[in-house]
């Protein structure tokens, strides 16, 4: 591809046309660093552009080096300016190629990528077939699933692709969220942004919601805007995360289970009646189904077997035990 070095307004530089565009701000942090570096020994590595109508530029690559020089105040910039027609596939493939073997990319620069390459194979009218091959020739994942989900990401809302872009969403949980409409999505991420979920929670508070809006023919935004949720998760200084994160997934077994909940904290009522001896403890069958309880009696000293002897004289006549399901008197 033939081009020639060029200095061009920085006006004239459209940042606004994301065509080209791979790259992603991760933080103020980086965008410092790269100001810092610019105007320190200057730009290194020109950006690559495309001259336009009415004298504005379409840009290929640099993105985050123009933003950078424009915050500088830097008036003009240096591009490599592309000449002729080139072909919008090695127009895609530069763009692609400038930053994946620069540096490793972040999920959305990934997705980014992934979707620029869909789009110009098909205008280019190549078939999918070669879709692995060119991928893993520009630093990509040379697995067309894998390519696949990333351009699902690609067309999530951008204010779930800020979560993704913060580290609370992962590729995993983002193509799952991509399954939904705008609204769930939206609701879930935000859910998993402000409880700071992990990912088996985030699958496990996922599939609680929908089986929940499903039972009671409700949105899962329904679900979330409960007040007794909301009081959970709410905001107030003083709360703490990981008993907030915990009170909300108890609210949401109860809310889908009721009957095993309402089983739980009867079984965990009626255990206090017991007056079990240090350490002893009872297991109840697996989601209250069958009628096999386990008693469980540590000991270290033989004082410890005379107190559980002791326990096993007063259970054995203990009414409360008649409460437990499926228990046999």
């Amino acid at each position: 591809m033939r081009y020639s070095l060029k200095d061009v307004p920085a006006g004239r530089l459209d940042l606004k046309d994301r065509t080209f565009r791979v790259t992603e701000w991760e933080g103020p942090e980086k965008a410092r660093l790269l100001e810092r570096s610019i105007e320190t020994m200057g730009l290194l590595n020109p950006p690559a552009a495309l001259p336009g109508d009415g004298g504005s530029w379409r840009i290929v690559c640099g993105f985050k080096r123009i933003e950078a020089c424009r915050s500088l105040g830097i008036k003009e910039i240096r591009v490599r300016a592309l000449s002729g027609k080139p072909d919008p596939l090695d127009l895609a493939r530069w763009a692609i190629a400038d930053n994946s073997f620069s540096r490793p990319l972040n999920l959305l620069e990934r997705a980014n990528a992934a979707a620029l390459l869909f789009r110009s194979l098909k205008e280019a009218g190549a078939g999918e077939e070669n879709l692995e091959k060119e991928a893993g020739a520009l630093g990509l994942p040379g697995n067309s699933g894998v390519l696949a989900d990333l351009q699902r990401v690609y067309f999530l809302p951008d204010s779930i692709k800020q979560k993704i872009l913060s580290g609370r969403i992962s590729l995993a949980m983002a193509v799952r969220l991509s399954a939904l409409n705008r609204e769930e999505a939206e609701t879930f991420a935000e859910i998993f942004d402000t409880l700071r979920l992990g990912l088996n929670r985030q699958k496990e508070f996922l599939l609680l919601a929908k089986e929940i809006a499903i039972r009671e023919d409700i949105g899962v935004r329904d679900v979330f805007s409960d007040p007794e949720f909301l009081d959970i998760t709410g905001p107030e200084d003083g709360k703490d995360l990981p008993i907030q994160t915990k009170n909300a997934r108890l609210y949401l077994q109860k809310r889908r289970f009721p009957a095993l909940s309402k089983a739980r904290e009867d079984f965990a009522e009626n255990l206090k009646q017991l007056h079990l001896s240090a350490g002893a403890s009872i297991a109840a069958p697996p989601f209250f189904e069958g009628n096999r309880y386990i008693l469980h009696l540590p000991f270290s000293k033989k004082q410890d077997i005379r107190e559980h002897q002791k326990t096993l004289d007063s259970l054995a006549e203990n009414p409360a035990l008649e409460t437990f399901p499926g228990f046999k008197p």
